[in-house]
């Protein structure tokens, strides 16, 4: 049985959307949800970069009026994509991940969060992750985190980066033996420390990570 021209329109456009950079079936059900223009061709309102697609903006139906898929064809769409390789949900999340730890810094809770936005289920999600750490591709996670931690410290106090025990009395009033700070200074330092912690969580990475790395750091 033959589809109609606008199940073909919607396919060819999604295979040329697929083609650019990795997709996740997720964002590609929304795509077609949404219904598709023709100034998607020309890349209107397409996504850029990284490797991961927002729904968002992707495209309407046009205004001339174009027929919406059904469920039904959006449904065959996706299995013919998959068919064809242009979308395959495990590998964007080997993508997704790799390209958030590694280049973004991002804990792996925001990019587990990432990946659920993206349509990715959590069994892929894990698998993905499983993989990865296997082959020893990500980054650690406390390093990147100190690493972090460390620039952000320097950000908002003007100072170099703290070095754990070598922490000098000018920094922001931190002692190296955390025991000379005075009343003043043990205010300030838990300032910073509640910045850091909030900083560090708000990039995904857990409460308890961040204070191990923050005490490391000779920051409490």
């Amino acid at each position: 049985m033959g589809h109609s021209p606008e199940y073909e329109r919607a396919l060819q456009r999604a295979m040329r959307l697929c083609a650019r950079m990795e997709r996740s079936s997720g964002q590609v059900r929304a795509y077609l949800s949404r219904g598709v223009r023709q100034r998607a061709d020309k890349g209107a309102g397409a996504p850029s970069g990284g490797g991961v697609a927002c729904s968002s903006g992707w495209g309407v139906a046009s205004s001339g009026g174009e027929k919406r898929l059904s469920q039904v064809e959006i449904n065959e769409i996706i299995e013919e994509l998959k068919r064809g390789e242009f979308i395959d949900d495990h590998r964007f999340a080997l993508a997704y991940i790799k390209e958030k730890c590694n280049g973004a810094k991002w804990g792996e809770y925001k990019v587990r969060q990432g990946l659920k936005v993206a349509g990715v289920a959590d069994d892929v999600a894990n698998d993905a992750f499983a993989e990865l750490k296997n082959e020893g591709v990500l980054r650690c996670e406390e390093s990147a985190l100190a690493e972090l931690l460390r620039a952000k410290y320097k950000s908002i106090s003007g100072g170099n980066a703290p070095d754990g025990d070598d922490v000098s009395a000018g920094d922001a009033g931190f002692c190296g033996d955390g025991t000379a700070a005075s009343g003043n200074d043990m205010v300030q330092r838990r300032k910073i420390a509640a910045r850091l912690v909030r900083f560090a969580v708000s990039r995904g990475f857990s409460y308890s990570s961040a204070m191990n790395e923050i005490e490391k750091l000779g920051l409490l």
